[in-house]
């Protein structure tokens, strides 16, 4: 017997939930999703709605009881150095 759910996954830096959208296509179960800024939470919420599985904050932040178990976690490539957030030198930085 397998003690973890089957394909369920969390979504670490979650940004808009590009993770989410490939994932729940291929049958996977969202369980939580995390990510630091409020702009990426909104939109977030914009494609899913406000189902209670993401929270807001910094990573370091987070209390480790609020992470389900899960099968798979994922974490979203950092955009900041290919963002405006960031220095714009791409990967060459």
């Amino acid at each position: 017997m397998n003690p973890l759910p089957d394909k369920c996954f969390a979504e670490f830096f979650a940004g808009i939930g590009l993770m989410r959208m490939g994932l729940e296509r291929a049958g996977w179960k969202i369980s939580f999703a995390n990510d630091i800024d409020e702009d990426k939470w909104r939109m977030y919420r914009g494609h899913f709605g406000d189902t209670g599985e993401f929270i807001l904050g910094d990573v370091h932040e987070l209390d480790p009881d609020s992470v389900p178990e899960i099968t798979l976690a994922t974490a979203s490539f950092p955009c900041n150095d290919l963002s405006l957030a960031g220095a714009r030198k791409g990967l060459a930085f």
